[in-house]
């Protein structure tokens, strides 16, 4: 990275407004987007009930934000190998996994006894089975993601002294094709054994294969970042480039939600791997070629240090918030619920969020959030 584009992108402090602490403000958009996106879209799962049949819209609303999470992985890539650069090319394994323990692992724990506790409360899902510890150590709903960090820096340590720039292509080209055969494995398992009511995605997309591509493509583009500039000046074929991969990402969804009567698969379809790389990838230089430097920070733009906590808490709130609106009366109409909770999960997430961070809750702070300031 130049150091032109170092200067671009540095925090500035701005009278009467606390200064953005991280100095990418394209990724800080795209994580207050993407969590935004997330919620929203758990929202909508969680509020379909036996009565509110599938169809196109739904479809197609799912599949907009199937970018999102592969997305999170790019960046989650770009800024550990940024890290690592930042410190001149220096890599102690003791430290590194003493920020990982406090920020990835112990919340990773902490949320998923809370979340067997909702679901013990809530749903009546029993404790003692192997379920129940299969979810414990791999990741309850959303939490899968972290999981798949967690794995990923276990990598990383092992690599990072191969990880030179030249290495990094072969990486790249062998994480690609790993991600491939994943996805061809899970359109080959469904239309071999039919539906399995989301089990694959729900199990296998917890291993770190499916998501390599994406991680190890956020680490090249560090590497590169000329390639990502000269991507920023090509919005308009990236973009056709996009709509063209969706546009059959979204007919095989389609297919197969006529053959099977739903959308078995989301993620993990051969047609969807270009779509969600591309996607990321343009949604990501879009940001970056919109950002303007000097612009004071904005609520999105000071809400990405808030999104890890209100990516690991939304689903507890909003779960609460669904079985409150059913207790109470509300009507069950599909879209009066994600109008009106996703942006009070949102609203009450942030609130907890920056609560914490009061000098008497450091402790729960570190507990939940990973200490983040």
């Amino acid at each position: 990275m130049s150091q032109g584009t170092v200067q671009r992108y540095r925090g500035r402090a701005v009278p009467g407004r606390q200064a953005v602490t991280r100095d990418l403000r394209w990724v800080e958009v795209y994580r207050t987007l993407g969590i935004a996106g997330v919620v929203l879209a758990h929202t909508a799962e969680l509020s379909y009930t036996a009565k509110t049949a599938q169809s196109w819209v739904s479809i197609l609303f799912s599949a907009l934000l199937r970018f999102v999470v592969p997305g999170f992985f790019v960046v989650s890539g770009f800024l550990l190998r940024r890290g690592y650069k930042s410190l001149g090319g220096r890599f102690e394994r003791k430290a590194f996994w003493k920020r990982a323990l406090g920020v990835l692992v112990i919340p990773f724990l902490a949320w998923n006894v809370i979340y067997m506790l909702m679901y013990y409360f809530l749903q009546d899902q029993p404790i003692l089975t192997w379920n129940t510890l299969f979810q414990l150590t791999t990741g309850y709903m959303q939490m899968y993601f972290v999981f798949v960090l967690i794995q990923f820096f276990f990598i990383y340590s092992l690599l990072q002294r191969r990880l030179c720039r030249r290495n990094l292509n072969y990486f790249l080209i062998a994480s690609a094709v790993g991600s491939f055969l994943f996805y061809l494995s899970s359109e080959v398992t469904l239309r071999l054994s039919g539906p399995d009511k989301s089990f694959f995605e729900w199990h296998y997309g917890k291993i770190f294969i499916a998501w390599g591509l994406f991680f190890f493509w956020g680490m090249w583009l560090c590497d590169h970042f000329e390639v990502f500039e000269r991507m920023s000046r090509r919005l308009v074929p990236l973009g056709l480039a996009t709509a063209l991969a969706f546009g059959v990402y979204f007919l095989e969804l389609l297919r197969e939600a006529h053959v099977y009567g739903y959308d078995a698969r989301q993620y993990f379809l051969l047609a969807g791997l270009p779509f969600q790389f591309v996607a990321a990838s343009f949604v990501l230089v879009l940001l970056y070629r919109l950002d303007r430097p000097g612009k004071p920070p904005g609520y999105i733009v000071d809400s990405g240090r808030d999104t890890y906590g209100i990516y690991l808490s939304h689903l507890l709130v909003l779960s609460c918030l669904l079985a409150l609106w059913g207790r109470v009366g509300m009507p069950d109409i599909f879209w009066a619920k994600v109008v009106l909770v996703a942006p009070l999960t949102w609203i009450i997430c942030q609130l907890a969020v920056r609560a914490c961070r009061h000098p008497g809750l450091r402790y729960v702070n570190r507990v939940l959030f990973g200490g983040r300031t």
